[in-house]
């Protein structure tokens, strides 16, 4: 009987010490698993302006951020943001949605229309909408006075003032335009 007791004491031991090596190889991944996904996400919709952009403020942010970035060269605003309705859902107040649009509009009505009704249904995570700082339809001046208008009415929606030279396509431009970025986020993030 004595090593009857001892045999089951036996497997009892290399079971517990097989479901302690399973607890911790679980243990191990859910933290990787937590880790990842705790990376606060910064997701830039833009027209021509963002190309190149990803990177720059991806370099800046550091790893503790996943910066993605949704190009569409030479779309209205409209187009822009109905495409990328559905992944923003998913996003929280520790997030960043970044809107480099309005340079290709022609219609201030619709635009002010489009704005409204997309910071109506994303309430869930921090918007920065740049500036607009060229249009060649539109006055771009009365349409940043609209804009920085409008940001004021929603609680999770900052308007970031982008001036003219920012504008171009170069490196140079990209670099100041993600220095700004990363300053609100930075700001956004202390308060």
């Amino acid at each position: 009987m004595a090593s009857n007791i001892d045999c089951k004491n036996e497997s009892n031991m290399k079971e517990n010490k097989s479901v302690n090596v399973i607890v911790k190889y679980l243990e191990k991944t859910n933290d990787k698993v937590y880790k990842r996904s705790t990376k606060k996400k910064v997701i830039i919709l833009a027209d021509q302006r963002g190309r190149g952009l990803r990177n720059e403020v991806q370099r800046l942010l550091g790893d503790k951020f996943e910066v993605e970035c949704f190009l569409k060269p030479r779309a209205a605003l409209g187009n822009i943001l109905d495409s990328i309705r559905s992944s923003i859902g998913n996003l929280t107040m520790h997030d960043f949605v970044i809107v480099l649009c309005g340079i290709n509009d022609k219609n201030p009505d619709i635009f002010q229309i489009n704005l409204h009704l997309w910071f109506c249904s994303v309430t869930n995570t921090n918007i920065v909408m740049c500036g607009i700082p060229n249009n060649t339809y539109l006055d771009e001046m009365k349409l940043n006075y609209v804009l920085k208008f409008i940001c004021t009415k929603y609680e999770n929606v900052t308007f970031l003032d982008v001036s003219h030279n920012v504008f171009s396509v170069n490196i140079k431009s990209k670099i100041i335009l993600a220095r700004l970025i990363l300053k609100e986020i930075l700001h956004l993030e202390y308060k």
